[in-house]
């Protein structure tokens, strides 16, 4: 009996001996062009060499729509491992997502990636492989504000982060968390396990006031906080670390003056590409972050009244605090009150931002 099992054995191993093999080698989880389904080795064990060409193709497994099509010219695979490159073989693509045509590169989410390989004489499939790959960023979204561990009196708070990195023209949302800590919890355990105090999905922007009809935070009460970026097929980017916060009850006459979104200095402001989408006021310092200039310390930037007027450079102090956030002082605020001013940030590639603020009258 043990004598044919062996045979069996072995004849399975030589049937399943294939004459040509795709090998897939491993693709990036970031920053992957089409030409990357090309990253391929073919293994021809026929000992003959002959001519072939190859088919492509990319799938996003969360939309089920296909990426892109790709055919190559035809090519000799010679007896061994024939490592493919994109001059043997000059592949043409065709690209049906918009952004992919406009940034060259395949956007955060979970694909297939397929090949064929096709015998040139009689254009029929020789063999073919698929391989799925997810793409992720470089490094995930990331809190700002309210800094871990921090205290905040304003009933309302505003939650800033940073979004997930490099950036892309990705159509990116956040769900937000917020739970309350409860005694000898970490704000880890009370993430997993507690009650949503407030649950925000799919939000465009990476910011968010807490909404004023949400249950109320109770002073001395401790708080975690996680958001999670998500792809517009709802596939997951990245989420942050956990953070915390403790809301303090407001000291008598420290309420915000005005009414608007943000209305203090000690708020991140995130700029905006629409300059009528909100207004802002402030005291003296306007803090501020720039998704496009998480990497680049160096902010082009100018601040000018409703006639166009340019407040001087003289006047205002700018101070890079890394990771896309900036302060702007201005040494005589009181001097500026009573009128409306624009932020222009000025982008190297034509896609300004924005943000309108005016002056709280501290008299």
């Amino acid at each position: 009996m043990k004598k044919i099992l062996s045979i069996i054995f072995l004849f399975v191993g030589c049937t399943c001996w294939a004459q040509l093999v795709i090998i897939q080698n491993p693709i990036s989880s970031i920053d992957v062009k089409p030409t990357d389904i090309f990253k391929i080795s073919i293994q021809n064990n026929s000992g003959v060499a002959d001519f072939y060409f190859l088919k492509g193709s990319v799938l996003n497994n969360g939309s089920g729509k296909k990426v892109l099509d790709a055919i190559s010219k035809s090519f000799s695979v010679k007896p061994g491992l024939n490592t493919i490159t994109q001059d043997l073989i000059a592949a043409e693509y065709t690209i049906y997502s918009e952004l992919v045509k406009q940034s060259g590169i395949i956007p955060f989410g979970q694909y297939q990636f397929c090949v064929e390989l096709i015998k040139t004489s009689n254009q029929e499939e020789v063999v073919d492989a698929c391989v799925v790959n997810t793409i992720s960023p470089l490094s995930p979204p990331y809190l700002l504000m309210p800094e871990n561990e921090s205290s905040v009196s304003e009933p309302l708070p505003v939650l800033t982060w940073l979004p997930p990195m490099p950036l892309t023209k990705n159509k990116v949302t956040y769900d937000l968390k917020l739970v309350e800590i409860l005694p000898n919890q970490t704000p880890y355990d009370a993430i997993q396990r507690n009650y949503a105090v407030l649950d925000v999905k799919s939000i465009k922007n990476q910011l968010l006031q807490y909404p004023s009809n949400a249950i109320q935070l109770k002073d001395k009460s401790k708080y975690a906080w996680q958001v999670v970026a998500k792809t517009e097929t709802n596939e997951l980017i990245g989420e942050t670390e956990i953070w915390s916060f403790t809301k303090e009850s407001a000291q008598e006459g420290s309420q915000p003056k005005a009414t608007n979104k943000a209305a203090s200095d000690s708020y991140y402001i995130v700029a905006d590409e629409d300059a009528n989408k909100s207004k802002v006021s402030i005291i003296q310092t306007l803090r501020i972050i720039s998704n496009e200039n998480v990497s680049n310390p160096d902010l082009v930037y100018t601040i000018s009244d409703q006639n166009g007027t340019k407040i001087p450079e003289a006047e205002m102090e700018l101070i890079s605090e890394g990771r896309g956030r900036f302060t702007i002082n201005f040494k005589n605020p009181k001097k500026l009150f009573g009128k409306t001013y624009k932020l222009t940030i000025v982008s190297s590639k034509n896609r300004n931002r924005y943000i309108v603020f005016d002056f709280l009258n501290q008299e």
